[in-house]
């Protein structure tokens, strides 16, 4: 290498990971006509273009971090000038300026707690804090947008969920399920049955919790037929396998409730890489797939929507755990204590702090609405159109269960909402839902659970980046949903909380 070429390795590695994206994003991209391949190239693209910003900027924008945050202390608060290093970041050995940020925040915490607790207090004191969250939202939107401008974009634009018939999953795992693999398994499963097989096997692609594979089955007298298996990732990104699932899914199958009919359920990861359920699988295809364009197939759509949510919200199943653990709580404690176990989730599962969140916890934790006077009911927790099969405008199947618990049925109708105005104005979907013998809801609840519903997906996405750091080679979906889909989520909680402070200033 020539003497005077001082560009070295340190620079070379950026330019190779920047052919790389050039080369996936222009060259292969266009040879790809799946929407799985497609999916995967963005996330391929995306993470590569992240790589290149932390290693070429990585310094100069957590100094831009840390200068803008320092605007939000008050001035009884001074900005920390050594200590622990706190907990490591992206990477094994955190720079000097992580620490320094991950320092600050444990002070910046403290004092936006205390305002945030103010301010519920004293009116005046609102406005102030508005404008402290909309500078806070603003540094962090230019710290994320500079490693990918999306993750900093409005929510509509972020991930939703969503299942396609797309087939050809890439995790390797996942690849390991095959005609060939399956009907070992299940002859090993059934031995009685020897004849027993699996063919027309399908991995499909989204899902960030679960993987959902389609088989069809012969040799039994009793499950033969097209079954839908639903595995667990090699790492789970929540502490919800899909094997807790089974007895839920049991029960409420057998309450009359629209779900897939659950078979059996496989707790020995051995055979398959991982744990499984497997149930029937209903007609029909995934509602967030689905264009409806005939204004009554739509109402009806929302009215059988409304419908199925208050069969799930009139349920009552004893015998299940989840009932059993809220045994004399009230809806406030309910809520209460699924905030803490989501907040304790977070502290366990973060790879670095997050003022955004800090600041939402005491928000919401001040925010509780007011018991309507109702004991806990079953919440789904992601009834959206990605977990629902649609056929005729009717709902045959409401999936993926691991959100489920007992609490605020208005949860439920809220997260929906996002969903349902696609289709018919939200006072419509509301009304049909009372209209069915629904749980109250008010402007509180709205407001409460369109901020909770953002901090519960950011968290979940956080979860996804523990599992992606956790195995090696790690699953990219679980990158993608914590470096690109994570930010949106918590700038959008606290785009509504600061919208809200400036309204009731």
């Amino acid at each position: 290498m020539p003497a005077d070429n001082d560009r070295g390795l340190s620079s070379l590695i950026p330019a190779i990971l920047k052919s790389i994206d050039h080369t996936v994003g222009k060259d292969i991209a266009a040879e790809v006509t799946s929407a799985n391949g497609k999916a995967l190239i963005d996330m391929v693209c995306r993470l590569a273009r992240r790589c290149v910003a932390e290693l070429e900027q990585h310094q100069a924008l957590y100094d831009a971090r840390i200068r803008s945050g320092a605007a939000l202390l008050s001035g009884d608060a001074q900005l920390p000038t050594g200590g622990p290093t706190g907990p490591p970041g992206l990477y094994s050995s955190p720079t000097a300026m992580e620490r320094r940020y991950f320092e600050e925040v444990g002070l910046l915490a403290d004092v936006l707690k205390r305002d945030v607790r103010d301010a519920q207090e004293h009116k005046p004191k609102r406005a102030a804090l508005a404008a402290r969250l909309r500078q806070l939202i603003e540094a962090e939107v230019q710290f994320h947008a500079a490693f990918d401008p999306e993750s900093a974009a409005d929510i509509a634009s972020a991930y939703h969920g969503g299942k396609s018939g797309e087939t050809e999953n890439l995790d390797p795992i996942s690849q390991s399920v095959t005609a060939a693999t399956l009907t070992a398994y299940l002859r090993f499963r059934f031995p009685q049955y020897a004849g027993v097989s699996a063919a027309d096997v399908q991995v499909l692609t989204g899902g960030m919790g679960k993987d959902t594979i389609l088989f069809e089955m012969s040799g039994h007298p009793e499950y033969s037929g097209p079954l839908v298996m639903r595995k667990d990732l090699r790492v789970l990104s929540i502490d919800v396998s899909a094997v807790d699932e089974f007895a839920l899914l049991q029960a409420v199958h057998a309450a009359g409730v629209n779900v897939p009919q659950p078979l059996w359920a496989e707790h020995d990861s051995r055979p398959l890489g991982s744990r499984f359920i497997v149930v029937r699988r209903a007609r029909g295809t995934v509602a967030i797939a689905q264009d409806i364009s005939s204004e009554e197939i739509r109402r009806h759509f929302a009215d059988k929507l409304a419908e199925g949510l208050v069969a799930i919200h009139n349920l009552r199943l004893p015998q299940i755990e989840l009932y059993q653990n809220v045994s004399g709580k009230t809806l406030s404690q309910c809520l209460h204590d699924q905030i803490e176990t989501w907040r304790l989730f977070w502290l366990r599962k973060r790879l670095e702090p997050s003022l955004k969140l800090e600041a939402l916890f005491s928000w919401l934790n001040a925010n509780i609405p007011a018991d309507p006077g109702i004991a806990p009911t079953l919440v789904h927790g992601d009834y959206g159109f990605h977990n629902l099969i649609m056929d005729q405008g009717e709902v045959t199947a409401i999936l993926d269960w691991e959100f489920a618990h007992m609490g605020d049925p208005a949860e439920d109708v809220n997260y929906c909402r996002q969903f349902i105005e696609r289709y018919v104005p939200f006072d419509y979907f509301l009304g049909r839902y009372l209209a069915h013998g629904g749980k109250p809801y008010d402007a509180a609840r709205d407001r409460f659970f369109t901020v909770w519903r953002n901090v519960r997906n950011a968290i979940a996405s956080i979860g996804a980046l523990n599992a992606f750091y956790s195995e090696t080679p790690g699953n990219i979906k679980m990158a993608t949903a914590g470096l690109a889909y994570n930010p949106r989520f918590e700038l959008e909680a606290l785009r509504l909380v600061a919208g809200y402070l400036e309204n009731d200033a």
